[in-house]
């Protein structure tokens, strides 16, 4: 075990230095693309990044000009990832539980939740969507956009799953739940949230991969990105 969060500090020591910060706000930036986020930011707004990490999407987010007269926070369940962003951020961040959100109902403008769901247990997808709709809340031009990995068959659940852990060097108690693109739709029409713009698409592992894919042959990895908008309560 100490060996394994030994490493994992490791590898969140490599994802703070140049190289995997410029590569991780990359695949930021490409996220946001997909789905056009730029149409939905406000000159002075308030925008949430719930599962911050080491804040590379508000970093993404900071860099465009729509947004550079916007006020952004932070939020995480977890300390030593994101200590860079307690550094960067200071009062702007806070160490919560996305279950349960430290803020006000329609507090924020937009929210952004990427790749965080899928390391829940499925119970509780439902609460910390359910807060990201209460902090931003249902005004004009308010959006949440959410960020998944997809799994479109029960056949394809046990490599997602495995890559996954791999690569977040994560233990089998650690809870995952995935969806197919679907499910998802399904997912946030329960939620009475409106899809306003969705992407799908696909990235590729190399073969043999270091720590990710042992394997001979490239793996493909589905994702789905989602621009949301909530109904005034």
């Amino acid at each position: 075990m100490a060996r394994v969060l030994s490493r994992k500090r490791s590898f969140f020591r490599w994802l703070g230095g140049t190289i995997g910060r410029k590569g991780m706000q990359a695949w930021a930036k490409e996220l946001l693309d997909k789905v056009d986020v730029d149409e939905f930011i406000a000159s002075g707004g308030r925008y949430l990044d719930v599962g911050c990490g080491l804040g590379y999407c508000m970093a993404e987010l900071a860099s465009r000009p729509r947004a550079r007269s916007a006020r952004l926070f932070g939020v995480d369940l977890f300390t030593y990832p994101t200590d860079p962003v307690q550094q960067q951020l200071g009062h702007n961040f806070a160490l919560a539980d996305a279950t349960v959100l430290p803020f006000g109902p329609a507090t924020f403008d937009g929210a952004t939740l990427l790749f965080v769901l899928h390391h829940m247990a499925r119970a509780d997808h439902a609460a910390v969507v359910g807060e990201l709709s209460r902090v931003v809340g249902g005004g004009p031009g308010r959006f949440i956009c959410i960020a998944e990995d997809l799994v479109e068959t029960p056949e394809e659940w046990p490599l997602v799953e495995e890559i996954d852990r791999k690569l977040n060097f994560e233990s089998k108690r650690q809870a995952h739940s995935y969806r197919s693109h679907a499910g998802w739709l399904a997912f946030f029409q329960e939620l009475r949230l409106d899809v306003v713009r969705s992407h799908v698409f696909t990235t590729t592992i190399k073969a043999r991969q270091p720590w990710i894919n042992w394997r001979p042959e490239p793996v493909e990895r589905k994702h789905g990105v989602y621009v949301l908008h909530a109904h005034p309560n």
